[in-house]
């Protein structure tokens, strides 16, 4: 079981169905498990973590367990909880009534009494028409003043939840409240922005004969009236706890059968008993038919496009959401957060590539390309088409710029674009503006503290995507017109497709395996391969395929 933002450890039964125990912990705690004390047997599972002087531990000891034996490892626990002077809590099902007068009862109050802890769950955990019992029980030696317990009357099982809060929340960092920056565009809005840019005075970028100037100029302009239009403003994130498929009408159904089992507990009449699991056993039924709609609707609205496929899924999965949030990390004993943290996570990224390849790359490559390429100049209905086809999304570039209010506007500034595009492919220069890009920082898997399991994801310019994506068309191009590309790269081509590939590869082995041959398959896959391309080579091989002079000149610039 996995939820967003937390941990998840279990200790599973092995030898019958049912029992285990689990324990989800906040992914900004630091915490260990104790292995001595995470097991499973015939008479007790306990998994336990260790946060600083704070031990947990969640607890089953099933019915036909052996009392004695579980008094013998409680014993061993609390002993050594005393030799390390750890506070404790521990909190599951005894599966002892605490409300009768038994032996077991006695004998486990009193254990808990010798180790200065006492249990802090006193009002019946689970409740029939013909019996209370105290079942789940919280043991601690946190004192009683900082703690706040009680039972939580629910359906859920035939057990009602139990909670036990420590005044001081052991094991976890503060931090600030966290927000989130977002730009209200709405169509009065993108309205005003429009004619504002419309009466600007873009005669300055016009003047401009250097193509970095030509765009300071340009971006100073645009980013006055868009900050006046779209200024940034804070809002708290807020969690999303309802699900797509539950409507107003289910929460009211929710709310009648919430209403109909607290009737049964307060009476234990068994006729209310009945009427509550007739009216819950017709809205799980309902509810499960309201998800499997949803779902089915959801995925059969693709209109064939694996990415769109993806991004659905992931969203059901919880995978884009799912420990991406870095507040700190902790570095030879060192907690870093803010600007230290930032500065370490950039030392490491610029350095990220290896040495300098001194391999010349022309050595083992044939067929020259003897044609130079040459860029043609760029219009302002290509600019308007390239920029069109950018993926819409709501995040920011570095200069707070969505994609957005660009699009509404590129009637306007379509023709002061191109001027400055054409300026960069004329003069051999990408502007230095255009190469600062927002870096986020997205964990992997493995130590959040190893800052290897952690890879940069760059959020480009906008306007840096529209001069990327002509030079692109024009190289692309070039080499297909000379059969550069090789038939089996299928990535990143038009026409073409990981699916495609795969399709490849079906075909290359049905027709060996007719042919009575063996087929092996070897894959590699490099890490952090784009990180260690080296610069040179790359320009090298670029030449010796005719992006030469001026074309490698721009390249080089960027």
């Amino acid at each position: 079981f996995k939820l967003p933002e937390y941990n998840t450890h279990c200790v599973n039964r092995l030898s019958q169905r049912g029992g285990g125990v689990s324990m989800l912990i906040k992914n900004d705690m630091s915490y260990e498990l104790l292995s001595e004390f995470c097991l499973s047997t015939d008479d007790y599972e306990v998994l336990s973590i260790r946060t600083n002087k704070n031990v947990v531990s969640v607890f089953y000891h099933p019915p036909d367990g052996n009392i004695l034996k579980f008094c013998e490892f409680l014993d061993s626990f609390f002993v050594f909880i005393e030799d390390n002077q750890y506070n404790v809590i521990w909190g599951g099902d005894f599966n002892i009534d605490m409300l009768s007068d038994n032996s077991s009862k006695r004998n486990i109050t009193t254990l808990f009494q010798i180790n200065g802890c006492m249990n802090v769950i006193n009002q019946p955990t689970r409740i029939t028409s013909t019996s209370e019992t105290l079942l789940d029980l919280f043991i601690t030696n946190f004192d009683q003043q900082i703690v706040t317990s009680g039972v939580i009357a629910c359906d859920i099982s035939d057990h009602f939840a139990t909670f036990l809060c420590i005044g001081n929340e052991i094991g976890k960092r503060k931090g600030p409240k966290m927000h989130t920056l977002v730009q209200s565009i709405t169509t009065d809005r993108l309205d005003y922005f429009k004619d504002n840019l419309r009466n600007a005075n873009w005669a300055g970028v016009l003047d401009k004969t250097d193509a970095n100037e030509a765009y300071e100029e340009f971006l100073h302009i645009f980013k006055t009236i868009y900050v006046n239009h779209f200024p940034n403003r804070k809002v708290r994130r807020l969690k999303k706890a309802r699900k797509p498929w539950i409507t107003a009408e289910l929460i009211a159904k929710v709310q009648i059968k919430n209403k109909l089992y607290q009737a049964f507990i307060k009476t234990k009449d068994p006729d209310k008993l009945k009427i509550f699991k007739a009216f819950r056993n017709n809205l799980n039924k309902e509810l499960k038919k309201c998800k499997t709609v949803y779902y089915h609707n959801l995925f059969s609205s693709i209109p064939g496009r694996t990415d769109v496929m993806w991004r659905k899924l992931n969203s059901v999965l919880n995978c884009n959401d799912t420990q991406n949030s870095i507040d700190s990390i902790t570095q030879n004993n060192v907690e870093l957060t803010g600007r230290s943290l930032a500065n370490v996570f950039n030392d490491f990224f610029v350095n990220l590539g290896g040495d300098s390849n001194t391999t010349n790359a022309c050595s083992y490559m044939n067929r020259r390309i003897l044609e130079t390429f040459y860029f043609n100049p760029v219009t302002e209905d290509e600019v308007v088409s390239v920029l069109r086809n950018v993926n819409v999304s709501h995040s920011c570039d570095a200069d707070g710029i969505q994609i957005r209010p660009v699009l509404y506007v590129l009637d306007i500034i379509g023709r002061y674009l191109a001027y400055i595009f054409n300026l960069c492919l004329e003069t051999a220069i990408f502007p230095q503006k255009m190469q600062i890009a927002k870096v986020i920082v997205l964990y992997k898997k493995g130590d959040r503290n190893d800052i290897n399991n952690y890879r940069p994801v760059s959020l480009l310019p906008v306007f840096s995507k529209g001069l990327e994506k002509i030079i692109h068309n024009r190289f692309i191009v070039f080499l297909e017109k000379h059969n550069v590309i090789t038939e089996s790269q299928f990535g990143f081509r038009k026409k073409r497709s990981t699916e495609l590939a795969l399709l490849d590869q079906k075909e290359f082995i049905l027709r060996n395996f007719e042919d009575k041959h063996i087929v092996l398959g070897i894959f590699i896959d490099f890490t952090k391969a784009f990180d260690y391309i080296d610069h040179e080579l790359l320009i090298q091989k670029l030449e010796f395929y005719g992006i030469r002079g001026h074309a490698a000149l721009l390249i080089k610039s960027y």
